[in-house]
């Protein structure tokens, strides 16, 4: 077999490991939306940064921090490999962060106790959060 014929072998064997192996990851949607409110009088609060396990980047799809709107409301699409859920420790731990200005922040701990049965349908995670005034 000559040089040529041995290298096309090898490109040929490398490209079908390829399809094969990328071929088992499935990516899951999350869609996790909120609202949040003070606390003391139950008024949404606007401009409210919310990030997702502390990385202020982008990650999953989402430039973190976002901010809640005019209603306290925040919403954002976020992608997620299924090797994400066969770690270490079998299941992701998410954790919401909230942070604004003259309030205490929070922490919610959103993370999923199973991984979702089909990739074609959006999982959602909703949450209701008080932010106390400092």
């Amino acid at each position: 077999m000559n040089n040529l014929a041995i290298r096309i072998t090898h490109i040929l064997i490398l490209s079908t490991s390829c399809v094969f192996l990328s071929g088992c990851q499935k990516t899951y949607t999350y869609t996790i939306s909120g609202i949040v409110k003070d606390a003391t009088d139950g008024k949404p609060l606007q401009d409210v940064e919310v990030d997702l396990n502390g990385y202020h980047s982008h990650m999953g799809g989402v430039h973190f921090p976002i901010k809640t709107d005019a209603l306290g409301h925040f919403q954002f699409d976020w992608k997620v490999s299924d090797g994400e859920f066969h770690g270490p420790t079998d299941m992701p731990k998410w954790v919401l962060n909230l942070k604004k200005n003259g309030y205490a922040d929070e922490s919610v701990d959103i993370s999923t106790k199973r991984e979702p049965s089909q990739a074609s349908t959006p999982v959602s995670i909703i949450v209701v959060v008080q932010l106390r005034p400092e």
